[in-house]
């Protein structure tokens, strides 16, 4: 296999490093280095990874798409990782945005699989330290016991942050979380009654009423749109015509509401302390040709600005590659506050919604959501395409 072929198959794995180096505010080569001495020497556990030196040429060829042309080891890939994630963590950056060592591993194994592939893969299973927990038989023979610094991911989210293996506790702590998630759920829908869109409860289905409250309580939204740009992130104007579009005959009282309920959410992202909103939006809702120019222009604009803010993110991905990956419909991945809770997943079909909280199911959702990032555009290409339909629909250039 050439050193382009190798290159393009780990494409894929070495652009999401490129964005967890990103997400942890472009740590220097050096820095990276430095790090992977100090957790090295203190024979440090990060999420379940024991931590190898990094060298600043190593991550610097690997970073800038260099070491896809040679043989490659995941424990260097393991490793970088976690020294990324322990970096980010210690500025108490948003480490939930990061992609998991699973997914790292899957498109790894993907490249591996592939013909005249070649990879060195880890010696030994790596196992999960959940929440407060030391990882098992992880520290280097004679030299003590691993110290397990406190970078552990929730046991809910070991299947998402990449541990092929998970202990007893973390199993434990797991069905902990997932019990405590469906409690949420069915204490939500019994308090319909006090919920605070409880003057529009006539116009909400009934399966719809617990996104919307719990909407509010969360911490992280990764957010699929394959048809409409966001609820959270339309206009007035663009929601009115989404909502009759989807709604045909609706008559006019009720849409209005429908549309001051949609705009109330949206004060969700304006609060002091919004969640992180990542959405991923498919390229047809720019085509749909039903929508109308002088409706789309200023839903455009609006999101140009959402996109600048620093807990807001927007990308675009086309129709084609997203079809291979997940079904068109609206989907959001919720991470609550509290910590004694599992992610959630809820999912928008036509005449119900419905919510996922096993831990299998959580894993497929966050591994469909990180193949969805590996074929998007880059936010700041997004915004470059919104600006160049923009110019297109201005008035005279259609």
């Amino acid at each position: 296999m050439t050193g382009e072929d190798r290159a393009r198959r780990y494409a894929p794995l070495i652009r999401l490093l490129v964005r967890n180096r990103r997400i942890a505010d472009n740590p220097s080569y050096a820095t990276i280095e430095r790090t992977s001495i100090r957790l090295t020497e203190s024979h440090a556990v990060v999420c379940g990874v024991a931590v190898q030196v990094v060298p600043s040429s190593s991550a610097n060829d690997l970073l800038r798409r260099e070491r896809g042309r040679r043989s490659l080891k995941w424990d260097l890939v393991a490793s970088l990782w976690a020294v990324l994630y322990w970096i980010a963590r210690d500025d108490q950056l948003d480490v939930g945005a990061m992609h998991s060592l699973e997914e790292l591993r899957r498109l790894f194994d993907e490249a591996a699989d592939q013909p005249g592939a070649t990879a060195h893969g880890p010696s030994r299973t790596i196992r999960t330290a959940s929440r407060g927990a030391v990882a098992d038989g992880e520290a280097p023979a004679g030299k003590g016991s691993a110290t397990r610094l406190d970078v552990s991911v929730p046991a809910d989210a070991a299947l998402s942050h990449g541990m092929a293996e998970m202990t007893p506790v973390a199993h434990r702590q797991q069905h902990q979380r997932q019990q405590a998630t469906g409690r949420l759920l069915d204490e939500t829908r019994q308090r319909r009654s006090s919920a605070w869109w409880n003057d529009h409860d006539d116009i909400v289905p009934e399966s719809w009423g617990p996104y919307l409250t719990l909407e509010q309580e969360l911490s992280d939204i990764r957010a699929y749109a394959p048809r409409w740009f966001p609820a959270l992130l339309q206009t007035s104007d663009y929601a009115r015509h989404a909502i009759r579009a989807d709604m045909p005959g609706i008559d006019g009282i009720t849409l209005e509401r429908l549309v001051g309920l949609r705009m109330r959410r949206q004060q969700l992202l304006r609060r002091s302390d919004p969640p992180s909103y990542w959405a991923i939006v498919n390229q047809r809702v720019l085509q749909e040709t039903s929508t109308p120019a002088h409706v789309m222009r200023p839903q455009l604009k609006h999101l140009i600005t959402l996109a600048s803010f620093h807990h807001i993110r927007v990308q675009f991905v086309a129709d084609d590659a997203a079809e291979q990956i997940i079904p068109p419909i609206p989907m959001a991945i919720m991470r609550f506050a509290e910590p004694a809770c599992s992610d959630m997943v809820y999912m928008e079909h036509e005449m119900r919604g419905t919510y996922h909280w096993k831990p299998s199911d959580i894993s497929h959702f966050h591994i469909c959501h990180s193949h969805l990032v590996v074929k998007a555009l880059e936010p700041d290409e997004t915004v470059g395409m919104l600006l160049e339909v923009l110019d297109r629909l201005q008035p005279g250039n259609h």
